[in-house]
Parts: structure tokens; sequence; C-alpha cells
């Protein structure tokens, strides 16, 4: 597997001139989604060569939406294999227990509830922008983004209780 820091640097393919720009935004949006370090390299290297020859508008809503393609398509291959990778290692953010319990109770969440979580609170777009990757309008995000707390909320209260509120 080739890293990202290896791409940039190795000759590829011509790449839209401005895809690398949200090469690090890209990258923790696929592995927060994959949790994963080589897979999520893999992935975001995958987008950016994707977006070679594009003319989108937004550069960054287009890339997302093709990530979010690449990762549908990550998880379908895992399905048909039933296996795990041979390589599994996890990326370890923090040893903190807070962060552990917050994948536990992302992983629990409903698929649109946790991509939108993701997309506005780890990658920080705005909720028009979360609206574009997510071929909706703005307020459905925000209604969307509204149950998705609630739902949080609810999980994180039923796994670890109220200790944090």
């Amino acid at each position: 597997m080739i890293s990202i820091r290896r791409l940039v640097t190795a000759r590829q393919p011509k790449v839209h001139p401005e895809a690398f720009q949200f090469r690090d935004e890209l990258y923790r949006y696929i592995f927060v989604r994959v949790g994963h370090v080589e897979e999520a390299e893999d992935l975001t290297m995958d987008v950016i060569h994707a977006c070679q020859s594009t003319d989108a508008e937004n550069l960054k809503a287009y890339m997302i939406g093709v990530a979010r393609h690449q990762i549908a398509d990550h998880f379908r291959r895992f399905a048909r294999a039933k296996k795990q990778p041979e390589n599994e290692r996890t990326y370890d953010l923090s040893t903190s227990d807070d962060f552990l319990r917050t994948q536990a109770v992302l992983a629990r969440l409903a698929e649109n509830y946790r991509e939108h979580l993701v997309l506005k609170y780890v990658c920080g777009f705005s909720s028009e922008e979360v609206a574009v990757m997510v071929e909706s309008t703005s307020t459905a995000v925000d209604n969307t983004l509204q149950r998705a707390r609630k739902a949080f909320a609810d999980e994180w209260n039923l796994l670890h209780g109220d200790e944090y509120e």
C-alpha cells in the first residue's frame, strides 16, 4: 500500500491542480468512516485520482461525494469477503476513554446520522456544504443534525450514563 506522503512525491497521473488542497480534510473524513490507516490512505489516493479531469464548481463537495461512493464500495467488498483485512492496524488518535466511547456511540447510530455528524463536527463543513455532499437541502441537513444529536445523546446516556452532562 502507498501512503499519502509517498503519493505526493511519487510520479502519478496528472491530478486536478486543486485536489491536494483538500487532502487532509478528505483523509479525516475517510478515516473516521473506515477506521484503518492503510485503507483510509488508499481510499484517499483513489478519490484524488478519480478527480483528475473534473470541472465541478465545488471541488471539495465533489471529492466528498466520490469518497462516499468509494467508502460504500470498500464496505461492500469486505461484506462479500466476510473477513477482516490481514494487516489490521487501527490508528490510535487518542487513548482517552472519551474517544473510544465516542466511536462506540457513533457505531450504534444510523448511517445517515453518523455521516451528517462526522461531516459537520469532525470535518467542520457548514450545513450548506454538507447539503451539497449528501445531495439534500441545508434545512433538511439541519433537521437531520438535530435528530442525530438527540440520538447521539440518547445512545451516550444509554451506554455511559449521565456522567458527562
